[in-house]
C-alpha cells in the first residue's frame, strides 16, 4: 500500500471535525497504566473495601475525577 493509500485509508476511519479543528479518534475502550507499587496498593485496597475490583472500582472512581 502506497502512502496515499494509507492516508486516505487512515482518513476515512477518523471523523471529520471541521477546518483547522483535530480529528477526534474512536477511543477503544481500554486503558493501561503504569503506576507505583505503593499507589496499586492503596488503589487495590480502595477497591477491595466495597468487593469491587480494580477494574470495576476505576470505573466508578474516573468519572467522579474527571468531571
Amino acid at each position: 500500500m502506497n502512502w496515499q493509500k494509507a492516508l486516505s485509508s487512515r482518513r476515512s476511519k477518523v471523523p471529520f471535525t471541521g477546518i483547522g479543528k483535530k480529528p477526534q479518534r474512536p477511543y477503544p475502550g481500554k486503558m493501561i497504566s503504569r503506576l507505583s507499587p505503593e499507589l496499586c496498593r492503596k488503589a487495590a485496597l480502595a477497591a477491595d473495601l466495597p468487593g469491587k475490583n480494580l477494574n470495576q472500582w476505576a470505573k466508578a472512581a474516573l468519572p467522579r475525577v474527571s468531571g
